[in-house]
């Protein structure tokens, strides 16, 4: 058990105009962004770079020149091997010479490269890949969410975000928007609480969903575990997969961190070759396995709560102190033993066995300022849990 922090980061710097109520609003964006580009495959040699009215544009064989977006331009130097931060410190005038050396130099000057380009009145780069690129479009994804939506999920309310204060858009929570059995949480959203657009953003870049099941539960032993999931995706390649993260959560807070995760599951598809294709498939796949309850999965934490690390907590400190792939140190593995003794009633699992000792280790998180060292006792706790031989468990 771990808590997630992906939607947070998101929830925390995201402007107001890269905000969604929903899908159905962001799907309106992300069509647009798709009806209004168009892919193209031109070699380096049909392709000049000219600086005009302060800004670097890329003029391809009919002689129109398009404006480079942020990410273009990052493109564009990653493919003529000069580092963008550097560039940008440059003059202008300079930063056409750099390039346009760069693009000369090219020993494959027939090599292809695969520009995205949107016109919204003037033409604009949104993208600059290799040929070998395989896109993955934004609407494609949504569309299969919505139908994911049909079935019961829904992205959880979040409080206004300080970056995005401004937003007209926010607005008392109602019943309807409120997760069942959170009220035990203090830090979850509750009738009447402020709330605004969250979990659903999109830019010029990249797009980011978080979804949860607020029906379906894992019998964990204790109050249950519900299914939640990230999507993270880019048309231009930054980042460079498309990724869906699934789990088991037991709270969402209004910050949109996710506390005691556990099951977390990860499929990325690298834009390449048939990626679309790959990444909606298994999107449609892990959705449909997602929404079955898995005996599995409570055989898994049955098995985590039976497995013992050792018969005290002196053993379990010599094991896991062992156990250099883990990280933890005596120190951390003691105090974090204690937090199990000190929760064991919640785990439902003594601090002796993997399950137990890992909601300790949970809660010693929890109570950290840094980001980092949150980050290395989730792990701590994944690779603990790993010990449990779940290939027995499925069998």
């Amino acid at each position: 058990m771990s808590n997630l922090y992906s939607a947070s980061n998101q929830w925390a710097v995201r402007p107001r105009d890269q905000r969604f109520w929903g899908l159905k609003d962001l799907l309106e964006r992300v069509a647009h962004n798709r009806e209004s580009s168009q892919e193209k495959d031109v070699a380096v040699k049909d392709l000049r770079v000219l600086t005009d009215d302060g800004q670097v544009k890329l003029v391809g064989p009919q002689g129109n020149p398009a404006t480079l977006q942020h990410y273009a331009f990052d493109g564009l130097s990653r493919l003529v091997g000069a580092p963008a931060d550097f560039l940008r410190k440059l003059s202008l005038e300079a930063v056409e010479k750099v390039i346009r050396e760069r693009m000369d130099d090219l020993e494959e000057r027939d090599a292809v490269w695969k520009l995205l380009v949107q016109k919204n009145g003037d033409l604009a780069l949104r993208g600059i890949n290799g040929k070998a690129y395989g896109r993955i479009w934004d609407e494609d994804i949504v569309k299969v969410l919505l139908k994911a939506e049909e079935n019961g999920w829904i992205v959880p309310p979040a409080r206004p975000s300080p970056v995005a204060m401004d937003d007209p858009r926010i607005r008392p929570a109602t019943e309807a928007d409120i997760l069942p059995n959170q009220g035990d949480f203090a830090l979850s959203i509750k009738v009447g609480d402020l709330i605004g657009p969250a979990g659903v953003y999109a830019s010029d870049r990249d797009m980011f969903v978080f979804m949860v099941d607020p029906k379906r539960v894992i019998d964990d032993g204790g109050k249950g575990l519900r299914r939640g999931f990230f999507i993270e995706n880019s048309e231009v390649g930054k980042p460079v997969a498309a990724t869906m993260t699934a789990f088991g959560w037991e709270h969402v807070c209004g910050n949109h961190i996710v506390w005691g995760a556990s099951l977390v599951k990860s499929v990325r598809v690298i834009h390449r070759k048939n990626a679309a294709e790959n990444f909606e498939e298994q999107l449609k796949t892990t959705v449909e396995v997602l929404e079955t309850t898995d005996p599995v999965e409570e055989k898994i934490i049955e098995a985590a709560k039976r497995y013992e690390l050792a018969k005290d907590r002196e053993g379990v400190i010599e094991r896991l102190n062992k156990k250099t792939s883990i990280g933890l140190s005596q120190k951390v593995i003691d105090v974090a033993f204690r937090k199990a003794e000190e929760w064991e009633l919640t785990a439902l699992a003594p601090p002796t066995t993997a399950w137990g000792f890992v909601h300790g280790l949970t809660r010693l998180s929890q109570e950290s300022e840094w980001a980092e060292q949150r980050s290395a006792l989730d792990r701590a706790g994944g690779e603990i849990l790993a010990l449990v031989d779940n290939t027995k468990v499925a069998a």
